[in-house]
């Protein structure tokens, strides 16, 4: 194999690589998920030109000190889920140069200093494991390298002060630790390249603004899962490259007039599980242009709401969501909504609106409600309307595909529900209250691939029901109440068939025959007393 590049030897049981005999043409060794207990040393050291080498998930607990005999040089060194407690005062003496370090999930409680001189780090993960303190001068000979450092799941108090020697740091991770206050220098030294921040999972209270001013090309901000309470525009100063912004988690229960007067390009933003009981009418008012993306699931906590953005909670004037004319995707999971009107969703408007969820909310559905909208995903699911009108889904069809009204109270569906989806894949109709379906309610749907009928109740004809379903490939009649197999007509693409949670005793009937390609069968929770 002389010309061999890559080698995978990945969940194998190798001790060692101390005698092995691999062509120098390798660039890319593969030993994860193996028995190694020692560092191959002196394979690197044999003249081999691997490049990239992965020696995750082994037993190796030390990295020892030695000098290579010529400088060696690696793009990727993979040193994850390991047992190393500690690094050496100095990585390989300095004879090895890496460019991307990864010692995710060990056990190391501290980084001494200086340990990186040398080796021109780029990229280095230190997340998951037992770190409580960073030595101030961890990071000394990488200042200038070092572009992405992931320090999360570990258990520091503080942000570490080696941080601010970083000069060309872009992207800084450090999530899930017990930082509970950041100081205003923190970023300094690399404010001009920071691009993404997580401070995810801490303890922060405030946003921390004073330290986040001067980073002006960052674009991407987690904040999610911490205590805070408040946010103004004063607290995105500066941040004019914002494009996302997650702040789902928090106790924040206010958005005043322009929140986010300086974040004019944002595009992303997640409030989802706030306890939100007062939107200011100006709120959004300077990212109506920019925002594509809107989560605010299970949030919000107030009856009645500004005109201009989900007034009232229970009944959206026709025009909240007019002046977000770029959004793609919005997601209102969770709420206390009761009523969709007809329009909401305008098509000169919302040209770019691809994705909706409103589930878990108390809604009834107009007629015409996506009318001319070019909707491709639609979850309504777990909402309480019990019937859907005739021209619901309205036009909305030659876009849509997929459909979810699982969870509802709906007694009656027609063809009329579905007078051209052509497009339409998924439709799920689970738990609901239906019963008499007539022979003709999908006819319309002969492009769909997957269909969900369990929990209901059914008292039909599956043959004629399904006969148009030409293009099926996953049927769901999980617990509808069979008490023998139903016949099918030929569906030459299903490949995955649920009858679980059925009555049936029997499995010896010809009913399935005509199902020639089936990969899965699900008849678990039945009766069957053989299998025949």
């Amino acid at each position: 194999f002389q010309r061999l590049s890559l080698l995978n030897l990945e969940r194998n049981q190798i001790r060692t690589l101390q005698n092995a005999k691999l062509p120098p043409s390798l660039h890319t060794l593969k030993l994860s998920n193996n028995l190694l207990n020692q560092f191959p040393w002196e394979f690197l050291d044999s003249g081999s030109r691997i490049s990239w080498l992965y020696l995750r998930d082994n037993f190796i607990n030390t990295i020892p000190l030695y000098n290579f005999k010529n400088r060696k040089k690696i793009d990727k060194l993979d040193l994850g889920e390991n047992s190393i407690g500690q690094v050496s005062q100095l990585l390989f003496n300095g004879t090895l140069q890496v460019r991307d370090l990864n010692l995710e999930l060990n056990k190391l409680v501290s980084v001494k200093g200086g340990v990186f001189k040398g080796t021109e780090l780029g990229r280095v993960y230190l997340s998951q494991n037992r770190l409580k303190s960073i030595s101030e001068e961890t990071f000394a000979g990488v200042e200038n390298t070092l572009e992405y450092l992931d320090i999360g799941g570990n258990q520091l108090q503080i942000v570490p002060k080696a941080l601010t020697r970083l000069k060309k740091l872009k992207y800084l991770y450090i999530p899930s630790n017990n930082i509970s206050r950041i100081d205003n220098e923190t970023f300094d030294n690399f404010s001009s390249t920071l691009s993404a921040l997580s401070l995810s999972d801490n303890l922060l209270e405030s946003i921390p603004y004073e330290s986040l001013a001067a980073c002006r090309k960052l674009s991407h901000l987690n904040l999610g899962y911490n205590h805070i309470m408040q946010i103004t525009e004063e607290d995105f100063y500066g941040l004019e490259s914002l494009d996302t912004l997650l702040l789902m988690n928090n106790r924040i229960v206010e958005l005043p007039a322009n929140t986010f007067r300086h974040t004019p390009k944002l595009r992303e933003l997640s409030l989802s599980f706030n306890k939100i009981s007062a939107i200011d009418m100006e709120a959004f008012v300077d990212v109506e242009e920019s925002l594509e993306s809107l989560e605010m699931s299970f949030g919000l906590y107030q009856e009645e709401f500004p005109e201009v953005y989900l007034k009232p909670l229970k009944s959206i004037a026709q025009s909240s969501l007019y002046s977000f004319k770029n959004l793609q995707y919005l997601n209102l999971d969770g709420n206390r909504l009761a009523h969709i009107p007809a329009g909401v969703f305008h098509p000169s408007v919302h040209r770019e609106l691809r994705d909706i969820r409103i589930s878990y909310n108390h809604l009834s559905i107009p007629r015409d409600a996506f009318q001319n909208t070019k909707l491709e995903r639609v979850d309504l699911s777990n909402n309480e309307f019990v019937v859907v009108p005739s021209g619901a889904l309205g036009e909305v069809g030659f876009t849509l595909r997929l459909l979810d009204m699982s969870y509802n109270q709906i007694e009656h569906v027609d063809a009329t529900m579905f007078p051209e989806t052509p497009l339409l894949t998924g439709l799920n109709l689970c738990y609901n209250k239906l019963a008499n379906l007539a022979d003709n309610v999908f006819d319309p749907l002969t492009g769909l691939l997957r269909l969900e009928l369990c929990g209901n109740k059914l008292r039909t004809n599956y043959k004629t029901l399904l006969n148009r379903l030409s293009s099926l490939r996953e049927l769901n009649l999980g617990e509808v109440g069979l008490r023998s197999l139903p016949a099918l007509p030929q569906l030459r693409h299903l490949v995955t068939l649920n009858l679980s949670s059925n009555a049936l005793t029997d499995l010896s009937s010809g009913a399935l025959m005509s199902i020639t390609n089936l990969r899965t069968l699900l008849v678990s929770k039945c009766r069957l007393a053989a299998v025949p």
